[in-house]
């Protein structure tokens, strides 16, 4: 066993733990508990520094390598740019402006055709006006106006426009619930 001292404290030779690892009772032996907070600091920082030499990984075993994926091929057509000052930019710019003018040119000479609404008995305004609205976007008060000139002559022109959109136009308002009858024919 441990032997006491005479005013009953533990006597560190005879302590079960080793010297610096215990606290003492008697403040005159307080530096062995300073002891035991550096053998706690130098051990820690051992283990530190064997960690950091063993690296992050440790003892595990280390993984296989990976196939890399691969990588995109370089085109076989070099694609160069040409940098030039003075008579090909106006070309370019004058080639820009023929195209233009033969877009134009082709929505001139394309014909036009007149989308016609046919009355009905059985057409509401609402139902017309909304309809009109809807397909033709065009504003209330003109597919009002068409509405009724439909009731006074039995057919008005709902709108102008290209060959396509006509027939888009009359498909749309054929496909209505109840259907409103509609033609197209060229201006």
């Amino acid at each position: 066993g441990t032997r006491g001292l005479q005013d009953g404290s533990v006597s560190p030779k005879t302590h079960p733990y080793p010297r610096g690892c215990y606290v003492e009772t008697d403040p005159s032996l307080k530096w062995e508990h300073e002891d035991c907070k550096m053998a706690r600091f130098f051990f820690l920082t051992v283990a530190l520094v064997l960690a950091s030499l063993l690296g992050a990984q440790g003892f595990t075993a280390r993984r296989p390598m990976r196939m890399s994926s691969p990588a995109i091929a370089k085109p076989k057509v070099s694609i160069g740019q040409k940098s030039s000052i003075g008579q090909p930019q106006q070309k370019q710019v004058q080639k820009v402006n023929q195209k233009q003018r033969t877009q134009d040119g082709d929505t001139d000479e394309a014909p036009m055709y007149k989308v016609i609404l046919i009355d009905d008995n059985t057409y509401t305004k609402e139902h017309v006006v909304k309809n009109l609205v809807r397909i033709i976007s065009m504003e209330e008060k003109t597919a009002a106006d068409v509405y009724v000139a439909t009731k006074t002559d039995e057919q008005a022109i709902a709108c102008i426009t290209t060959q396509e959109t006509a027939e888009h136009y009359v498909e749309q308002l054929g496909r209505c619930s109840p259907m409103i009858f509609a033609n197209m024919e060229e201006e």
